[in-house]
């Protein structure tokens, strides 16, 4: 019986780790796009001030 629990526990820690794993990918993936999007809208943004200072 203990040699099942310890055959089980690595399975459940490794498939906890590759759902953190997956989540954080997703994650940082959102923020990465989120940050473009923000640029684009900064730069943009500068775009428009320029042409009417101007």
């Amino acid at each position: 019986m203990p040699s099942d629990d310890n055959f089980c526990l690595p399975i459940i820690v490794t498939e906890n780790l590759l759902k953190i794993v997956s989540l954080s990918a997703d994650y940082a993936y959102e923020v990465t796009s989120m940050t473009f999007f923000v640029k684009q809208l900064v730069i943009s943004s500068f775009e428009v001030n320029k042409k009417e200072l101007t």
